[in-house]
């Protein structure tokens, strides 16, 4: 994730390597990148945002995120039903509300996630 935030500057790479930073214990790092992100006025998909802040541990403004996610029509947010990232969050009412809005021809509307440790 570094190699791709150091070659492409992109602000998905950063929100991923934001992830992946908390995820291995980095949460003060995580959380001064995802501050510089924020505040470098660039745009970010708010799904990957979403992604970011779950990370650190911030799951409140996940769903809101993934709502404008939906609203900006991002393919990205198809895959939150499946995706493990969204595990904290998937048993919130407001989030299994939002995976019923998605519907995508040929998946599955409910998703059978094992649990991963």
């Amino acid at each position: 994730m570094q190699t791709c935030v150091a070659l492409t500057d992109s602000p998905t790479c950063q929100a991923a390597l934001i992830y992946a930073l908390a995820r291995a214990g980095q949460r003060d790092e995580a959380r001064r990148q995802l501050v510089a992100l924020l505040a470098s006025g660039r745009h970010t998909s708010p799904y990957w945002l979403a992604v970011a802040h779950l990370g650190i541990g911030d799951a409140v403004v996940a769903v809101p995120l993934l709502e404008q996610s939906v609203e900006q029509r991002e393919w990205f947010v198809t895959a939150a039903r499946f995706e493990p990232v969204f595990d904290p969050i998937r048993q919130q009412p407001a989030f299994a509300a939002l995976m019923d809005r998605i519907v995508v021809r040929g998946l599955p509307t409910t998703a059978v996630v094992a649990p991963h440790s």
